[in-house]
């Protein structure tokens, strides 16, 4: 849902000309490297976001070799990245239409400070009714206890009545897969799809979600819905507006993958 490649390029650069350091192309993608690793290894359960969110620093202060506190550094960097609250194209647009036909849910790996004030100040905010934090969980994304936490907010729906959409292959597609949830992957890249894991559905701009919903064609229930950044939905095959059932298609249907069923929400990497 959020613009996080812009978010995270503003607040490096603001920080570092906030502690008076140049900031380059090369730093932000030696810092997104870096990120990524420690990302993944707090997806893991290696690390804690307390770890993470220093350390990070750590790492490409000592690459840069800048001589900089990282832990006031990184203060400072969560403070900027808080206030990037730029949506994806399409996303206010997608988000007002399924609101009122599905319930809105946000999963998210990213800081809790830094998820409450992005969506405090998004044009999305009204129509979000569950921010689900995996910091406040204390597990991350994709681990099954994540899972479970976040659909008892949603007042335990039946696993086959929700979608879980993202965009992270590892976190919300395989975690979700594995959870028993069907899927949906944003993949506004292309990237090459993964012969060894379980899509349902694959999008590549966010407003494929509206005719594969079936919003605004045909009157739609109201369903749980889950997020995933960086996104999730519910519905059930067979019923008011729900996608066709796996392996058949209607005339209309768009999209790579065209059987499912269900709907879930992710803030895109938030982090």
């Amino acid at each position: 849902m959020f613009n996080y490649d812009r978010a995270e390029a503003v607040a490096l650069e603001r920080t570092l000309r906030q502690f008076g350091a140049p900031f380059t192309l090369d730093t932000l993608a030696a810092y997104r490297r870096i990120n990524q690793q420690l990302w993944q290894a707090w997806e893991l359960g290696q690390i804690t976001p307390a770890t993470l969110t220093v350390q990070r620093f750590e790492r490409l202060f000592a690459q840069l070799s800048l001589s900089i506190s990282p832990a006031a550094f990184s203060v400072a960097y969560t403070a900027h990245l808080a206030t990037g609250a730029d949506l994806n194209d399409g996303a206010e647009e997608v988000i007002r239409a399924l609101h009122g036909h599905y319930r809105l849910a946000i999963l998210t790996n990213g800081l809790q400070k830094v998820q409450q004030s992005r969506l405090a100040r998004s044009a999305i905010r009204d129509y979000i009714a569950e921010l689900i934090i995996s910091e406040e969980v204390g597990v991350a994304k994709p681990a099954a206890a994540f899972f479970d936490a976040a659909l008892a907010r949603l007042g335990h729906p039946p696993r086959p009545a929700v979608l879980m959409i993202g965009d992270s292959l590892t976190a919300d597609i395989a975690g979700a897969a594995r959870y028993g949830l069907d899927t949906c992957w944003y993949n506004p890249a292309r990237q090459p799809r993964p012969d060894d894991l379980a899509i349902t559905y694959e999008i590549a701009h966010l407003s494929e979600l509206l005719p594969l919903l079936y919003v605004g064609c045909i009157p739609c229930a109201t369903f749980h819905v889950l997020r995933l950044l960086q996104s999730p939905y519910v519905a059930r095959p067979g019923t008011p507006g729900s996608p066709p059932r796996r392996g058949h298609s209607r005339p209309g249907w768009s999209g790579r993958r065209r059987p499912g069923r269900g709907l879930g929400l992710s803030t895109g990497r938030c982090r």
